[in-house]
């Protein structure tokens, strides 16, 4: 029997493999897990409910571990998928990123104004929707990320 003999590959069929392989490549390092959503879901629920607290000295402490949580978590997720976000992706990336400001603030906000009017135990209301939005927000962040990697 006669052997054929391939020879290289043709310039279409190798820069087809290499963009497969850039595909495969951003999709396995944007990937996060979900427990990262739900960690920083929590972390923004506690310090939105931290008002409730009562102490002003416990307040900052909460505030100033959440922060630090926060921070750490980034750090590690940069460091499992070995992508650092340095900047928010695209136009999208910028409107999820101004929403967790302004839904962040306006919940701690409320819960603060909770508080002071002698309704405190309704922070938890406001804590459990700082989770479910926070969940979302960070997932959608996440997702435009991904997407502005695959297009770029």
């Amino acid at each position: 029997m006669e052997s054929e003999s391939t020879g290289p590959p043709s310039a279409d069929v190798a820069l087809a493999g290499i963009a497969d392989d850039r595909r495969a490549l951003v999709r396995e390092v944007t990937r996060t897990n979900a427990w990262y959503y739900l960690a920083v879901a929590l972390l923004a629920a506690i310090m939105v409910w931290a008002p409730a607290i009562g102490s002003v000295g416990q307040f900052t402490v909460v505030m100033a571990l959440g922060t630090m949580a926060l921070v750490a978590l980034e750090s590690l997720r940069e460091r499992t998928s070995g992508v650092a976000m340095s900047r928010p992706p695209g136009r999208r990336g910028w409107a999820i990123l101004i929403a967790v400001g302004v839904v962040f603030i306006a919940l701690i906000a409320a819960s603060f104004a909770l508080v002071v009017t002698g309704r405190g135990g309704l922070a938890l209301l406001c804590a459990a929707v700082a989770f479910a939005a926070m969940f979302v927000l960070a997932w959608l962040y996440n997702a435009s990320f991904i997407a502005q990697r695959r297009a770029s």
